[in-house]
């Protein structure tokens, strides 16, 4: 069992859905014509 690559996919996960849940006001707050 590679406990290492769970690791790594768990923290993969978590910093994904901090990015999601971050960026989601974020992008509801600021106009779309930033990009």
């Amino acid at each position: 069992m590679m406990i290492r690559e769970l690791l790594v996919g768990a923290a993969i996960t978590a910093a994904a859905w901090v990015v999601a849940i971050g960026a989601a006001p974020v992008a509801q707050t600021e106009p779309a014509e930033h990009r």
